[in-house]
């Protein structure tokens, strides 16, 4: 038995099996690496909608003197607070009031000071919230926080002040209406966002009210299509100022 040329077939059978996996390898590596990007992806693109939706949120507490607080009139007047609400960068203009129940209190702007509707079992305790992505609590005419309003003396303390980085549901709306506009709207956020052209997606945010915010139908993969999906939790304000939660989806193909 020829044991050298045994050996020699060995060998050349196993280097012919090794340039067989580096040929497998050099064919299937583009497309390994495309779906590797592609899971990349959606993390990367979850982070950046994220970043879309987040924008300033500010408030401050404020407590008035139990000798203010009327008790029997629904609406309490303060004269020259939005000074000190505006000297710690509120904007009088997107202003938010709710009590210590977190229930949104209807207000009237005077000169300097607000009036707002505090009902008899009012207890001194408010929190203005400031920011361009939620709805005023604002009402007119004056009548709409009571005809007579209790006047207090004007001295309240301010018991903090935050300034947070919040996810606001219309920031998100306005992102997705950007988004469903045209061909070239969704291209141009592409680009702004940096995803590969060879690289599509959509994405989705379901609220706790129930609301679908998301991209157009015609924004679907196609049949047959691998998809990568991430979901995680979100917290978000709502125009009325409420932090609440939902879910965020995100696809890529």
């Amino acid at each position: 038995m020829n044991k050298r040329g045994s050996h020699v077939g060995t060998m050349l059978s196993f280097v012919i099996f090794i340039t067989f996996l580096i040929f497998l390898y050099s064919i299937l590596q583009p497309a390994l690496k495309l779906e590797t990007d592609k899971q990349d992806t959606v993390d990367y693109l979850t982070a950046k909608l994220r970043e879309n939706f987040t924008g300033q949120l500010l408030s401050v507490t404020i407590n008035i003197d139990d000798y203010q607080i009327s008790g029997t009139k629904l609406c309490t007047s303060i004269a020259n607070i939005l000074t000190g609400i505006e000297n710690q960068g509120l904007n009088k203009d997107w202003l938010v009031v709710k009590n210590s129940s977190n229930s949104n209190l209807p207000y009237f702007i005077e000169g300097n000071g607000l009036s707002i509707k505090t009902g008899t079992k009012f207890d001194g305790f408010f929190k203005v919230y400031s920011s361009k992505d939620i709805d005023s609590s604002k009402c007119t005419p004056k009548t709409c926080v009571g005809n007579d309003c209790y006047i207090s003396n004007g001295v309240y303390t301010i018991t903090s002040v935050g300034q947070m980085n919040e996810t606001f549901l219309k920031k998100a709306r306005r992102f997705r209406d950007d988004y469903n506009l045209n061909s070239q709207s969704y291209e141009t956020i592409k680009t702004q966002l940096k995803v590969p052209k060879n690289i599509e997606f959509n994405f989705e945010l379901k609220t706790t009210e129930g609301e679908s915010i998301n991209t157009t139908s015609s924004k679907i993969p196609p049949t047959g299509t691998n998809v990568y999906v991430g979901e995680i939790p979100i917290l978000y304000i709502d125009e009325s100022a409420n932090l609440e939660s939902g879910f965020l989806t995100v696809k890529v193909w």
